[in-house]
């Protein structure tokens, strides 16, 4: 299991198509919109699951890829 930091430069939709099973990746909590929309249309269309966690002290949201 690997947690990596969102990076800014990157697509969103991309940033989930690229994770691996058990990866976790750290994006701002700005992004929760958008990052849960868009995990819950990448799981669908590629089969995934993907699970989505707020740390309202961090201002995070982590995302786990979990199948």
């Amino acid at each position: 299991m690997s947690e990596k930091i969102y990076d800014n430069r990157l697509p969103i939709r991309e940033t989930l198509r690229d994770m691996s099973v058990d990866d976790i990746v750290v994006f701002p909590a700005e992004k929760t919109s958008v990052l849960r929309a868009t995990a819950s249309n990448v799981g669908l269309e590629m089969g995934r699951e993907y699970k989505t966690r707020t740390n309202r002290e961090e201002r995070v949201v982590r995302v786990v890829r979990t199948a």
